[in-house]
């Protein structure tokens, strides 16, 4: 014979609702808890090693072509080095890897190479690693120079830039 009265089960059944409830709202207090807050970096979160590569002759068929590599430290860097890791289809007629030593912080020190660019050929691609030792350890940036001989397919358009007149130019998928 049952001896529950349909009160006893309606009492069970909010007390159920209620736990549920409260399960929830533990759950939802401990999710916002955990998210994660909102902060401002006061890092700076550049690349410690900046790279800037000028050629410092005319891009021509057949001809040498000076390139001047600028390494400029974020950071106290120790033994730093540029190396030519791929002359990209032109022959190194220089050093391939040339040491800067020791740069301090924001100085900026120049590698020049020297490159044959062939008769023949539309595009050479010219790869760089930039290599020193900094208070984490070994530091690496790598950097390529694009040479176009008979020059790029778009001439740009100049447009004004936060720091000053710049050459725009449209970004396409290389074949």
């Amino acid at each position: 014979m049952n001896t529950s009265s349909p009160q006893s089960g309606r009492s069970l059944g909010v007390a159920l609702l209620a736990i549920v409830l409260a399960l929830c709202l533990v759950e939802a207090a401990c999710a916002a808890s955990a998210a994660p807050a909102r902060s401002r970096t006061s890092q700076d979160i550049r690349h410690p090693i900046g790279v800037r590569i000028t050629p410092l002759d005319p891009v021509a068929r057949g001809s040498t072509l000076r390139l001047r590599v600028e390494v400029t430290a974020a950071r106290t860097l120790e033994r730093a080095e540029v190396r030519l890791t791929s002359a990209g289809g032109t022959t190194t007629s220089g050093a391939r890897r040339v040491s800067l030593g020791a740069l301090r912080r924001d100085e900026t020190r120049a590698a020049e190479f020297a490159l044959a660019v062939p008769a023949e050929g539309r595009r050479f691609l010219v790869q760089f690693q930039i290599r020193g030792a900094g208070g984490d350890g070994l530091l690496s940036r790598g950097a390529t120079y694009n040479i176009l001989p008979e020059g790029p397919a778009d001439s740009g358009r100049l447009v004004q830039s936060s720091t000053g007149p710049a050459i725009e130019f449209r970004a396409r998928r290389l074949p």
